[in-house]
């Protein structure tokens, strides 16, 4: 409950979280099978304005704040993440919208350096 307080609070643009219980039946990495779990669904509200990308760094800094014990990234997260920096970040408990906002000035750079090849804008 904790952590879907501090994604609702977020208020993210185009998703709206529910809370919700549900039994893995044979999940493929054999992580609580047959064990009654509470997770977080995400309903999509707004396509045009939903980002996947700061959806998850909220999620994962709210399990990070709510259970610092239990959280464990690592393996393939990196290279998905490119690079250690987001886990690093996530794991020193920083807040998702610092963490956000630290991609802001790249981010901006990249958009005007690519802008001269986009077909579509």
């Amino acid at each position: 409950a904790a952590v879907l307080a501090r994604v609702r609070r977020a208020n993210l643009p185009g998703v709206t979280f529910e809370g919700v219980t549900f039994t893995p039946r044979e999940p493929g990495d054999a992580k609580w099978a047959e064990t009654t779990v509470r997770g977080i669904r995400l309903h999509l509200t707004d396509a045009a304005r939903y980002d996947p990308t700061v959806t998850a760094v909220h999620l994962l800094a709210a399990v990070q704040a709510v259970h610092p014990d239990r959280i464990k990234l690592g393996g393939i997260f990196d290279k998905l993440a490119g690079g250690p920096t987001l886990r690093d970040a996530i794991l020193r408990g920083e807040q998702a919208a610092t963490i956000v906002a630290e991609w802001q000035l790249g981010l901006t750079a990249y958009r005007e350096r690519v802008e001269p090849f986009l077909l579509y804008h």
